[in-house]
């Protein structure tokens, strides 16, 4: 029982040791230091975590200003820090916090290592984001960089391209009178992607209409700017500086 005890103790040691980082510590770091939202969704979109899930499929929640919050772990050496010596067998699922979310039906908030020095909270508004990333949509964490990325604006492809013509088509068909501009945006960083970034100015037909209907004939993931707004994301891309006519 000594040796048992002795080599849980050991284990325990490791399972909370600084020194044993996940990918989730690194960009803890880095969020603590800047800004803490983007990248730290970013980063859950392609960063797997993992649940202790008990008998009958249940895991560790808890609540937390009337709130709920699901219990998961940067990684499996982290998941069994608060495991009794006796504990023989265990179950870790590995998943993503977006799946987590999706299958809640509705806000739930994650609480990575709970009790741990390595606790990260992620109240149920940036696990939302974390949804959103994921799903492809232009939120400004999916373009937002943080301490060492860089978001790359540039004209894009030299030709017009089959998705140009389809979104060109949609804002034409709307009002001919249209501008378009059409730019590329390359976020360089952890879960980052290029954006085809397209900016429809002089409409006149309701801009949610015309945002939907562009959006549907794209079928991709597009970053969408009607009379420079969201303005948020037209201050991040900046296209009148980088992009290219649509003739």
């Amino acid at each position: 029982m000594a040796d048992e005890t002795g080599a849980h103790a050991r284990w325990q040691q490791a399972a909370t040791s600084s020194d044993t980082a996940s990918v989730l510590d690194v960009v803890r770091t880095v969020a603590d230091a800047t800004s803490p939202w983007p990248i730290l969704v970013r980063a859950l979109v392609v960063t797997p975590v993992y649940l202790r899930v008990a008998e009958g499929g249940r895991v560790e929640t808890s609540r937390a200003d009337e709130e709920e919050y699901v219990h998961v772990y940067s990684s499996p050496l982290r998941l069994t820090a608060g495991l009794a010596v006796d504990v023989e067998e265990l179950t870790i699922q590995e998943v993503f916090v977006a799946d987590l979310v999706n299958q809640a039906g509705g806000r739930l908030g994650i609480r990575i290592d709970p009790g741990l020095a390595s606790e990260q909270v992620v109240p149920p508004d940036m696990a939302t984001e974390v949804l959103s990333v994921a799903a492809g949509l232009p939120v400004r964490a999916a373009l937002t960089p943080g301490e060492g990325e860089e978001l790359v604006v540039e004209t894009g492809p030299d030709e017009v391209t089959d998705l140009d013509q389809r979104v060109k088509r949609v804002v034409v068909d709307a009002n001919p009178a249209a501008r378009i501009m059409r730019a590329a945006a390359r976020l360089a960083g952890i879960g980052g992607r290029t954006w085809p970034v397209y900016s429809v100015t002089g409409t006149v037909q309701d801009p949610m209409v015309l945002s939907d209907a562009v959006q549907r004939a794209a079928a991709v993931p597009i970053v969408l700017l009607i009379e420079n707004r969201p303005v948020q994301l037209a201050e991040l891309v900046d296209v009148p500086a980088h992009g290219l006519v649509l003739d």
